[in-house]
């Protein structure tokens, strides 16, 4: 079993992992990595595409505010297993089974991204977690006992720049009932999401103060309580 501990930075409300002193997105909810050099979480690097829908790293660090040469998705994630601690800023993967003490999520997959199951207002809905996702989304009605959070700006490949006015409420999931904040994405990436049987994304709010055990080759998430 190989195993390799990276820095983790989270900084503008995003993740970052740090390789050869150069930061990258960690990004589950993109199929496909992009970025300036070869690269690997573990083991020899490969070569990746350069951008990835028109998308650069220099576009890509234009908008989150921070120097970043690439992006790593769920296609250099998936074979792997990964403790996210953003307690100590680590990030370990391994190529063998891991162990997370907490709540089990279980996990499906479309295309690559990991898919979660939450209730919200008593009606249980299919979210993609999505750990470069700034904030949530839900794209059904807004439960009435939200609290309003003001408005965002923020940018989604296919999509682009975008605002949002966002909500604050619960979400209960197996053994947890955050408190989470939400947004509505533009109509063409919510018609996506629905072609999906998707209602929403979880974004890395959910990791923020906490470790984290992401295993998708055992279709598990846990987090920590």
């Amino acid at each position: 079993m190989a195993t390799v501990k990276h820095r983790m930075v989270f900084r503008h409300q995003h993740i970052f992992v740090e390789i050869d002193e150069s930061l990258w997105v960690y990004d589950t909810g993109a199929t496909t990595s992009f970025g300036m050099n070869p690269v690997s979480l573990l083991g020899s690097k490969i070569n990746i595409p350069q951008d990835y829908a028109g998308i650069t790293p220099a576009a890509l660090s234009r908008f989150i505010g921070e120097k970043v040469i690439g992006l790593i998705g769920s296609d250099l994630m998936n074979h792997l297993d990964h403790l996210i601690d953003l307690k100590t800023n680590t990030l370990t993967v391994s190529d063998g089974e891991l162990a997370s003490e907490g709540w089990f999520q279980g996990l499906d997959f479309f295309m690559g991204v990991p898919m979660v199951q939450a209730s919200v207002a008593g009606r249980f809905n299919k979210f993609f977690f999505d750990t470069g996702a700034p904030i949530s989304y839900f794209q059904e009605t807004i439960p009435a006992e939200a609290e309003p959070m003001g408005t965002l700006h923020d940018f989604f490949p296919t999509v682009g720049e975008f605002t949002t006015d966002t909500y604050s409420f619960k979400v209960q999931l197996h053994g947890m009932n955050p408190q989470i904040r939400f947004g509505k994405l533009p109509d063409l990436m919510g018609i996506a999401l629905g072609m999906a049987d998707v209602s929403g994304i979880l974004g890395n709010e959910l990791l923020r103060q906490r470790v984290t055990g992401y295993f998708p080759r055992r279709c598990r998430l846990v987090l920590q309580a």
